[in-house]
């Protein structure tokens, strides 16, 4: 029955987002830990990178084993710029992007997803979508100027560049699955952001009178998109499963597992939260994807009741699921001891990167057998 629910549930979001072909049958795979591969221990090697280019980072990404990318959040004094793109083969600076401040051009604070060769760039103060071509940059160096997306009204959870003038981002109010948040349910999940500001769907602010509460912190997921398959993959941070979608958003294949999906919740405030008596639940969170492989952090903490120490716990727990873009678990890998935040894959070495967060930010390497 509850399968069923869900699937009208799904129709009814499908009836107002990209193009929907009204599509409601879709395979359903339920993972188990019989199922799964192996877990294979990564053997980590660590990353002299020089204190120069890391001073503050707030994140960093290898990308094709030679190209590191150091985002900063907040202030960057001394440096002079938020982002930098550095050869880590010879130590050149590739070049430096986004002074901060409100100006056109200008960043006040960023964070970034890893996809392809695209560093998607979002800055949560000023609400601007940057696509950041890295191999641009790495052919124009400073004289390459990525677009700039403003985005006004809908709050974002997570974001994945369509094109060089498009994403996609997903909407925090979104929420099914709770009968507090009934209204949350209706409302897209997704929206097209375009260059010029439009939303596909459109952007109705009478959509959100009858909304209650911001969901965020039940309903949080990555978003992995393939330009040539044409194909999205989200992995839910607060729910035990992965959607694939067609490129207008149909959904194709479900994952669930490989916990059950028995959170419980209850508003509180203005804010959506698993309740307390249950204890904290957290699955997917960081991934990367390239035209024929995903990556993604599996955080598998269920209903843990320890919130002190969660990220202590998680970091025991946690691993990367290898999956292809038909949803198939290739394999699985454990860092096990590594508060893993962000990650990145070489194809051309099979060789995995990790920025992990310890006493000091690092970057880690596995060469994948």
């Amino acid at each position: 029955m509850k399968f069923f629910v869900l699937l009208l549930i799904l129709v009814s979001f499908a009836s107002c987002n990209i193009g929907q072909k009204h599509n409601a049958e879709y395979e359903t795979v339920t993972l188990s830990d019989e199922t799964l591969p192996e877990v294979i221990p990564l053997k980590l090697e660590k990353l002299d990178i020089p204190e120069e280019y890391l001073m503050r980072c707030a994140s960093a990404f290898i990308y094709n084993d030679s190209i590191l990318l150091v985002l900063k959040d907040g202030d960057p004094y001394p440096l002079t710029h938020m982002l930098t793109v550095v050869n880590i083969n010879n130590g050149n600076i590739i070049g430096e992007y986004f002074t901060r401040g409100k100006g056109p051009n200008e960043v006040l604070a960023i964070i970034g997803r890893l996809s392809n060769n695209y560093l998607d760039v979002y800055c949560y103060v000023t609400r601007k979508l940057i696509p950041f071509n890295i191999d641009s940059a790495i052919m124009r160096g400073n004289s390459y100027q990525p677009n700039i997306i403003d985005v006004k009204g809908v709050t974002i959870s997570e974001w994945a560049s369509l094109s060089d003038t498009s994403f996609l981002i997903s909407n925090s109010f979104y929420f099914a699955g709770s009968s507090a948040c009934k209204p949350n349910a209706s409302l897209p999940e997704f929206y097209k952001v375009n260059i010029d500001g439009s939303f596909n769907p459109k952007y109705d602010l009478s959509d959100y009178k009858n909304i209650k509460y911001l969901t965020s912190d039940v309903s949080n997921w990555t978003i992995s998109v393939n330009k040539e398959k044409k194909r999205i993959m989200c992995c839910y941070m607060y729910q035990p499963y992965i959607k694939i979608f067609d490129e207008d958003l149909n959904v194709i294949k479900k994952i669930e597992g490989p916990e059950p999906d028995d959170g419980k919740y209850a508003p509180i405030d203005n804010y959506m939260y698993f309740q307390k008596g249950d204890g904290m639940s957290h699955y997917y969170g960081a991934a990367f994807c390239d035209t024929e492989n995903i990556f993604v952090a599996n955080r598998r903490n269920r209903k843990c009741k320890d919130t002190d120490n969660y990220v202590e716990i998680e970091k025991e727990k946690r691993e990367i699921f290898h999956l292809d873009w038909d949803g198939n678990v290739i394999a699985r890998y454990s860092a096990k001891g590594k508060n893993v935040v962000r990650l990145s894959y070489s194809k051309n070495s099979n060789t995995l990167y990790l920025w992990v967060y310890e006493d000091e930010r690092s970057m880690y390497k596995a060469k994948l057998d």
